[in-house]
């Protein structure tokens, strides 16, 4: 029986990373989005919980792809950080964590936006079913298209401004994402790069 290996090294600097990514996007969506404290936490935490989460099942479904030399050398890395020296994959393994870093990069920026959109949604206020016969609501609909099509070309104009200003709002939500994922990754990364150095001075 093999045994048990928990990588509780890395499971502390996740958590780490976790919460300063959760502590500096929230402050990130604050100012962009003018949220309170509480939401924006709440959002920072939601998205930053569900990109952790989807980016360790690709880790671990990309990972059985790769050659066995490689694996080894990647687990060793990411679970440990200690990679195997000896192995002649080592030349090109910062090539690959650059590739891997960058596209990290984009993917968590994705998945953070479609998490604040579906989180958005799911914390809106839906519409109630209407109890209105079929036939009548259909008759209703038809009145309300006329009553539309008969208003002044300024009500229309207003209506137009209205999806135009949810759109502003679409980009503006996908903008301050794009900043905090920035800001987040690039702190974290100097975290990184600290503590390497810090472990090296150690050694």
């Amino acid at each position: 029986m093999l045994p048990v290996v928990i990588p509780l090294r890395m499971v502390i600097f996740q958590i780490i990373f976790l919460l300063t990514a959760i502590g500096l996007e929230a402050m990130i969506l604050r100012w962009n989005l003018r949220l309170s404290y509480r939401i924006s936490i709440r959002r920072a935490a939601t998205i930053n919980l569900a990109a952790t989460c989807i980016g360790w099942m690709v880790f671990f479904v990309l990972e059985p792809m790769l050659p066995v030399t490689m694996q080894e050398q990647l687990i060793s890395y990411v679970l440990f950080n200690q990679p195997f020296r000896a192995a002649p994959t080592m030349q090109l393994l910062p090539f690959w964590l650059v590739i891997i870093g960058v596209g990290a990069f984009f993917m968590t920026f994705l998945v953070k936006l479609q998490s604040l959109e579906l989180l958005l949604y799911l914390v809106s206020d839906r519409p109630t079913p209407d109890p209105t016969p079929t036939t009548e609501r259909q008759e209703s609909q038809r009145q309300q298209r006329i009553r539309q099509a008969r208003r002044p070309l300024r009500d229309r104009r207003t209506l137009s401004s209205g999806a135009t200003t949810q759109l502003s709002l679409g980009r503006r939500r996908a903008n301050a994402v794009l900043q905090a994922n920035a800001f987040s990754f690039t702190v974290i990364l100097l975290l990184l790069v600290l503590r390497s150095l810090l472990e090296q001075v150690v050694i």
